[in-house]
């Protein structure tokens, strides 16, 4: 039996605490956004589908200037969080589609990861 995943990447917080001008998910690094880096370890990982869990007005945005931009394919979904940060999830598994989902903070860098 095929076991088929998705990722959940969480991308819908303000960023209070952090106190910068971008919410961190959006914060450069290497002349890419923060949210870039997760999308790349989940697309080069065996993860068969990618949902964005992001801000209503952020969506467009990270469609544009993340997704089709970096052309990250896996992306099926990208949908709007909730007031906190489990409605986000919620919103991100009502999307979900396969045996398996992992959830992941877009603030949190990964330069790499090896999902089997």
């Amino acid at each position: 039996m095929i076991m088929r995943s998705t990722a959940i990447i969480l991308a819908a917080g303000s960023g209070k605490r952090f106190s910068a001008k971008k919410k961190k998910q959006f914060v450069e690094l290497f002349d890419k956004p923060l949210l870039y880096y997760s999308l790349k370890a989940f697309s080069e990982s065996n993860t068969d589908n990618i949902i964005v869990v992001t801000s209503k007005d952020d969506i467009d945005f990270v469609r544009e200037d993340i997704v089709k931009k970096y052309g990250f394919s896996k992306v099926k979904s990208i949908v709007a969080g909730g007031d906190e940060r489990y409605d986000s999830v919620y919103n991100g598994l009502k999307e979900a589609i396969g045996d398996i989902c992992l959830i992941h903070d877009s603030a949190r860098f990964i330069s790499s990861l090896a999902v089997t």
